[in-house]
């Protein structure tokens, strides 16, 4: 059985509630720090959990794509027929597992009052909706951190949180292409602080510091601005010009400036392209050396490209966790197995567990009995016992979540 609990010491999420959300009235998950399993039926809850962690998670980050934004995220007792609707709750334990975690997260320490040394990390959400005077539901919502509602959370604290989302049969094409808004190549390279290079025969690491940046970006305007280059540019400028003069009859001088790229490196690394090479290395030898060809991502099949995606993201990721950019790391996976071989999922899921090393907790939904036998469960009558606090928890964690226990009064 692959190891799934990390080395490190590092604050982790380790309980859950969930109350009156989609479909789930009310459920409590415990988590352990490594690598977490999410399995059950169509329709079971698995992506109204993913998506409740995705709200909590993001609270500090300056914008959002997921929220409660409309009736239809409240749960509905199917039992009676009623306008009115309970809040929607969550809860979030973190495990305290250094002084650290508590010095980042002071504004969220929960403290028992009768135990001076049991204390952990709280955030408490409750979303509700009241009718305005003209008969209009309006959303409100209340955020507090450690033992006192009315505690508000500090922002700065907050963005000490982050998380990675990467979502089912994704079209991993687009958001590989050059100056795609979400391009993960893309943040990678802007998130880097350092690149390995050749310095007197050996591979060091150099900053990558803003005058860096600026020195890289000039080394590429010298060349490009060279003979050839240049006239090439102008050329085809003068081309449009002369024929936008033509065209303007109220003679109101339209003019166009053309540039290949623009000299910054935060917009040179949006043209990155990402492709996949044609001929193994072995082949390319003497005369052959420079006859590489390539695959643009346009000629991959989903699953390769959904692989290169999930390399970015991941990669992106470490690189913020080395870094130590933020305090908690969370990677949220909904079924990973869409588009991939069983052997590549089974090459995908241990090079999760490789990842729960660095201290990145892990959430992941699957159908895969290929990912999900990578996790032993406990015997049936320890499985009987969870089933009675409304899920079962493995150890690793597979959380199997049924109808008949999500849907309960």
């Amino acid at each position: 059985m692959i190891n799934t609990k990390p080395n490190l010491s590092i604050m982790y999420l380790e309980k859950f509630t969930i109350q009156n959300f989609r479909s789930i009235q009310y459920l409590v998950v415990t988590f352990n720090n490594g690598v977490n399993i999410i399995v059950g039926e169509n329709n079971s809850g698995k992506s109204a959990v993913i998506d409740a962690l995705r709200i909590c998670l993001s609270q500090g980050k300056q914008w959002r794509d997921i929220g409660i934004r409309n009736e239809e995220d409240f749960h509905i007792i199917d039992s009676k027929i009623s306008d009115d609707v309970a809040p929607i709750e969550f809860g979030m334990q973190f495990k305290i597992e250094n002084d650290e975690d508590r010095h980042f997260f002071n504004s969220m320490v929960w403290q028992n009052p009768v135990d001076v040394n049991d204390q952990n990390i709280q955030l408490h959400f409750r979303y509700y909706l009241v009718t305005n005077p003209k008969g209009l539901k309006n959303l409100k919502w209340k955020i507090w951190g450690g033992n006192l509602e009315g505690n508000v959370p500090d922002s700065n604290e907050l963005q000490l949180i982050f998380y990675t989302y990467l979502a089912p049969l994704r079209n991993a094409e687009m958001e590989l292409k050059p100056y795609a808004r979400e391009n993960k190549v893309t943040s990678l390279f802007r998130e880097l602080t350092k690149y390995q290079t050749m310095v007197d025969g050996e591979l060091v690491d150099k900053a990558l510091s803003k005058d860096e940046k600026e020195s890289l970006a000039g080394k590429l305007q010298t060349v490009i601005e060279a003979e050839g280059w240049s006239d090439l540019i102008k050329t085809g400028e003068k081309f449009l010009n002369d024929h936008l003069e033509l065209a303007d009859i109220r003679n109101k001088s339209s003019k166009v400036h053309l540039k290949l790229i623009e000299y910054q490196y935060d917009n040179i690394i949006k043209g990155m392209l990402t492709r996949k090479p044609v001929y193994h290395p072995d082949l390319l030898v003497g005369e052959d050396a420079a006859k590489q060809r390539f695959f643009d991502v346009s000629q991959n099949g989903l699953g390769e490209n959904n692989l290169i995606y999930a390399s970015a993201v991941l990669g992106d990721l470490k690189n913020r966790r080395d870094e130590k950019k933020e305090h908690y790391y969370a990677l949220l996976i909904e079924e990973p197995e869409a588009h991939l071989h069983p052997q590549r999922q089974n090459t995908f899921f241990n090079y999760l567990n490789n990842l729960q090393d660095l201290g990145i907790q892990i959430f992941i939904t699957s159908h895969s009995p290929t990912i999900t036998a990578k996790s032993k469960p406990e015997p049936p009558d320890c499985a009987a016992k969870a089933a009675q606090s409304n899920n079962y928890v493995y150890d690793p964690p597979i959380i199997a979540f049924r109808q008949e226990q999500i849907f309960f009064a």
